[in-house]
């Protein structure tokens, strides 16, 4: 079985007991991986950074916008 868990470092202490009930007696393998925040990493590449300036400019001039109706 796998699984992922997503947590505040502060909330170790909680993960521990969840583990402990779920695997009784197992051993587990368990890494760790920093989360890099989802702004960070959209603005981390040149290319990516350029098409999000160009897209959030585009909306500020409502330049080549699509307006849908929602109404049935």
């Amino acid at each position: 079985m796998q699984a992922t868990y997503r947590l505040r470092i502060d909330e170790l202490d909680k993960l521990v007991v969840l583990l402990q009930n779920s695997y009784p007696n197992q051993e587990v393998e368990i890494t760790v991986q920093e989360i890099m925040d989802e702004t960070e990493y959209l603005l981390s590449s040149q290319s990516n950074r350029e098409h999000l300036e160009r897209s959030k400019a585009a909306i500020e001039s409502n330049n080549g916008l699509i307006e849908v109706s929602l109404e049935i």
